[in-house]
């Protein structure tokens, strides 16, 4: 990696790949960053960032349930819209007895050609 006599860090002029000022600052144990201190606030070892990308909710299943449904394709349907649309009725009859049992469903569809 070519600094080009700049500081990785704020690409202010340096002849070491972190200039001094830079060096003197935190290091984020996380992103290895080098920062002043008002980017650190209530964990001290981790930048505002990091503690903010931790913090995100991610969703999962209910449960951990994950349900796949095998619906047999028809012969003559050349598309997956035409194969959606030809088995609505057992698609939507699928999700409502998910819906039902689990008081929630959601749709995602991977098609796979055997």
């Amino acid at each position: 990696m070519c600094t080009c006599g700049r500081c990785i860090n704020c690409n202010l002029p340096s002849a070491t790949p972190l200039c001094l000022r830079c060096l003197a600052n935190q290091q984020c144990v996380l992103c290895h960053r080098h920062l002043r201190s008002h980017f650190y606030s209530n964990n001290f070892n981790q930048c505002n960032a990091c503690t903010k990308k931790q913090q995100t909710q991610h969703r999962a299943s209910v449960g951990n349930i994950v349900n796949e449904v095998i619906i047999p394709a028809v012969r003559g349907i050349d598309s997956f819209d035409a194969f959606v649309s030809n088995n609505s009725g057992v698609i939507g009859a699928v999700l409502g007895d998910y819906q039902r049992q689990y008081r929630y469903a959601r749709e995602t569809s991977d098609l796979s050609v055997t």
